[in-house]
């Protein structure tokens, strides 16, 4: 009887002595290294005038708002919008110059990638961002891209750490291109180098993270 009363205990404290930690919210910037050497981008803009240097900087400033590399983190869409049309006017490539200066922003990452890899590896995180489906796994799984911002890696080149590729068990399906969406589960830091159908053309990205085994709900605004 005592025996069988043990073991009845047992298994009302074994439920409860098992604790799962909840995956740890993280933000765009978290995934950003701190420290180290500034990139210089003086060379890529050495050719522009002031005007479109301040150009350049608003858009720039826009899509480094979620990252926290923002130099103006109030900078409006349209304000950007607008800079990225006189750009476009006065004859500069913006989504190439955005390109080479993500190829530094990422050459710079990867030489500090040690570490992410300390901080982040094999940890389960939960960030909250915008959607893009770019196909399946060997395996059947759902690919999707997760970025800070509509229209990022479609349409405005990003550095590799605004890039989360997300892997899930198949079941989820988007509502919508860059749908808001909190995804959760183990990351794994390492730089992936792909190119994919995005939205309306193939696109070449770059990559620092990858939750491979992720759980995605719906966010709100």
């Amino acid at each position: 009887m005592k025996t069988r009363f043990a073991l009845c205990l047992l298994c009302y404290a074994l439920p409860g002595s098992v604790a799962f930690a909840a995956p740890e919210p993280i933000t765009w910037a978290d995934l950003k290294t701190t420290g180290g050497a500034t990139e210089t981008v003086t060379d890529l803009t050495k050719g522009l005038s002031i005007r479109q240097k301040v150009d350049l900087q608003v858009v720039r400033d826009y899509a480094g708002k979620a990252s926290g590399s923002a130099a103006d983190p109030t900078v409006t869409s349209d304000a950007a919008m607008a800079a990225t049309l006189r750009l476009g006017v006065s004859g500069v490539d913006v989504p190439d110059l955005l390109q080479h200066i993500a190829e530094r922003e990422n050459a710079l990452f990867e030489s500090q990638l040690s570490t992410q890899q300390a901080r982040f590896d094999a940890q389960d995180i939960a960030i909250t961002g915008h959607l893009i489906a770019i196909g399946e796994t060997a395996g059947g799984k759902g690919r999707f891209l997760l970025v800070p911002f509509v229209g990022a890696c479609s349409h405005t080149p990003v550095p590799a750490y605004q890039t989360v590729i997300v892997e899930t068990d198949g079941t989820f399906r988007p509502g919508e291109t860059f749908q808001r969406v909190t995804a959760a589960g183990p990351v794994e830091v390492a730089m992936h180098r792909e190119t994919a159908f995005i939205v309306d053309g193939m696109v070449h990205f770059t990559s620092a993270y990858t939750i491979a085994n992720a759980t995605i709900t719906p966010a709100s605004d």
